[in-house]
């Protein structure tokens, strides 16, 4: 008995149609991942700082020499900006226990890149006024001085509301596409 014949060899599938869909697939998520995880929409802007103490040695330590000191101290905060040579003092918080923090709102919202250090300082009427911390914020929405705790409270960019969609039907698109692929490849 003769064998019987194989099927015929499938005819090779053109990969051009597969090559023109996988480049727009690749072209939409990396468009969106730039998008998403780039440069954001609008600026950071600080409308406020919020000091506390630390909770480690220094800022315990601070808590001792406060509870000690039979005054309170007269709170006050100077801001270096990267555009003017002199600092921006703010207002004075008098008689202030720091206790869970202290909030100094701005006179005019900053953005965030032009804040490059704070300084807690102690005012006295009758001596010089005494620096008790310098905390280098330099883009960031927090800092960590010696004894105390910066955070910086505002308006914080957000990235398109386009970009992660497109950069999800990109890579489902090219998932797709390249799964298709090795799919006909394995049959």
């Amino acid at each position: 008995m003769p064998p019987e014949p194989s099927p015929p060899v499938r005819k090779a599938r053109s990969m051009f149609w597969r090559l023109i869909l996988l480049l727009p697939g690749i072209i939409c998520a990396a468009w969106g991942y730039v998008a998403y995880s780039g440069e954001s929409v609008g600026a950071a802007t600080v409308h406020s700082i919020h000091l506390k103490t630390k909770t480690d040695i220094g800022g315990q330590t601070r808590d001792a020499y406060d509870a000690v000191d039979p005054g309170t101290p007269d709170l006050f905060l100077k801001l270096s900006l990267r555009d003017q040579p002199d600092s921006l003092q703010l207002e004075t918080h008098k008689d202030t226990v720091i206790g869970s923090g202290q909030s100094w709102t701005l006179p005019t919202p900053r953005p965030l890149d032009q804040i490059t250090m704070v300084e807690v300082w102690d005012e006295n009427t009758l001596l010089k006024d005494k620096q008790l911390d310098r905390i280098a914020i330099d883009n960031n929405w927090s800092g960590e001085g010696q004894t105390f705790l910066i955070s910086l409270e505002g308006t914080h960019p957000q990235p398109p509301r386009w970009a992660l969609p497109l950069l999800a039907a990109g890579a489902t698109l090219a998932g797709l596409v390249i799964l298709k692929f090795v799919w006909d490849q394995a049959i």
